[in-house]
């Protein structure tokens, strides 16, 4: 049986098959984990595409404290890399206001699963900075970015997690006993004015 091969035809679709080997792999955007720091309840919001990956903590709503377990994506259910921990401080200082860890509960060739925990501070006390924290951020007040999980091993296709936070800006408005003060010496002083007349 004779068989003839199209010699063009052949290094033409191995052209275009070499071409496409060479087209990295697009890696897609999946979630985005949102923590709200904004009052002196942490509460959390998940975009849609983390259904089903993604479960609030009982903590959180309720304090100073919010906690979310995420899982992978079903494209790549192991993590190739995170970021670990942030320690946010005030701005114009060193005061620690948050935190948030970003730890490995399971960690196999198989899956990888995550424990992500935003702190608050309470009113007037600092938290402790976590050692050896990878960053350190300072709060704006806007929705900043705190971390990535990249799903799926070098070379394959990956999904990016991103987790991100906004947090309260310590109000820098006096007390009201404070502001009383200052009126009541306001008022003396065009008293003590008035009297010199």
């Amino acid at each position: 049986m004779n068989v003839r091969i199209n010699t063009s035809k052949l290094i033409g679709v191995l052209t275009v098959s070499f071409g496409l080997s060479l087209i990295p792999f697009v890696n897609a955007v999946a979630g985005i984990i949102t923590f709200n720091d904004l009052t002196d309840i942490v509460t959390v919001t998940f975009s849609n595409d983390l259904t089903g990956r993604a479960t609030m903590g009982n903590d959180c709503g309720t304090g100073e404290v919010c906690t979310v377990t995420l899982s992978g994506p079903s494209s790549a259910l192991r993590a190739f890399s995170f970021d670990s921990t942030i320690n946010i401080t005030e701005p114009g200082s060193q005061i620690i206001s948050d935190t948030l860890d970003i730890t490995p509960l399971v960690n196999t060739n198989a899956s990888t699963v995550f424990r992500i925990t935003f702190t608050s501070d309470t009113e007037g006390v600092p938290l402790l900075p976590i050692p050896n924290a990878g960053n350190e951020y300072v709060e704006t007040g806007d929705v900043q970015f705190g971390g990535a999980i990249v799903w799926g091993d070098p070379g394959t296709e990956q999904t990016f997690d991103t987790v991100q936070f906004q947090s309260d800006i310590d109000s820098t408005v006096p007390e009201p006993s404070t502001l009383s003060l200052t009126l009541l010496a306001f008022v003396a002083l065009v008293g003590l004015r008035l009297r010199h007349r």
